[in-house]
């Protein structure tokens, strides 16, 4: 499975694009060739803003990629939690 355009706006931070998809329908839990969804990527983009736009939505923090990789472990910096 190759990267969707909102895994992308995640990882790159385009907030404006992420809000569009999502409304669109496009789904956040799906995943990447890295096992990596939507949550992952704006923690390993370290991209707080729409980080704080999916606990909004009510996607709960301690969602973990195929390889058990936890949202902070993905930060670059460690700040997202």
């Amino acid at each position: 499975v190759k990267t969707n355009p909102l895994q992308w706006s995640c990882f790159k931070g385009h907030t404006e694009i992420f809000l569009l998809l999502l409304k669109a329908g496009v789904h956040w839990e799906d995943v990447d060739q890295f096992g990596n969804n939507s949550v992952n990527l704006s923690a390993a983009g370290n991209h707080s803003d729409i980080f704080k736009l999916f606990l909004q939505y009510g996607v709960f923090p301690n969602i973990k990629n195929s390889r058990g990789h936890s949202v902070k472990e993905l930060s670059t910096d460690k700040t997202i939690l």
